[in-house]
């Protein structure tokens, strides 16, 4: 179900159950933004939109997963995209010595791969202007990786 807020556009906010992706989808609703939030847990996401049915939409899935990351480009297709807060894992809880090549192979896949690929997905969407009020584009791994992949703004 899409929302109808009157902003223009929406914001994806991924891990938006709890912590500060509730937080940053719940400062947006206030200030009359539509939220696409996504996350793994669809009971508290079917909550959350019943308390702003016009404004919140959501995809239920892993975003590690290439599958959550089609559902998200599909249900955000042919829409304006504001911004994406990308929130969500974290690496190993172990120490360098506790930790093994497999260890990071999986942080690789479960902190960064998705996310390159969300942001690729939803290139075409993305309001860069508005975009780079956002420290989205500031933070120096993102930034530094966009520009490899060509989609930094100008």
């Amino acid at each position: 179900m899409k929302s109808t807020s009157k902003s223009a556009g929406l914001f994806l906010v991924c891990g938006t159950t709890n912590g500060f992706g509730k937080a940053v989808a719940e400062k947006l609703i206030s200030n009359n933004y539509s939220v696409l939030g996504i996350a793994r847990g669809k009971e508290e996401l079917e909550k959350i939109q019943s308390t702003y049915p016009n404004q919140f939409e959501y995809v239920a899935g892993d975003l590690s997963k290439k599958e959550t990351t089609e559902k998200i480009s599909k249900q955000s297709e042919g829409r304006f995209i504001n911004g994406i807060f990308i929130n969500a894992g974290g690496p190993p809880a172990k120490t360098i010595e506790e930790t093994s090549m497999e260890d990071w192979d999986q942080a690789y896949e479960t902190l960064l791969r998705w996310k390159v690929d969300l942001v690729k997905n939803s290139y075409l969407s993305l309001n860069l202007r508005a975009m780079d009020e956002f420290s989205f584009w500031k933070a120096p791994l993102l930034s530094n990786l966009l520009k490899t992949l060509s989609l930094a703004p100008p």
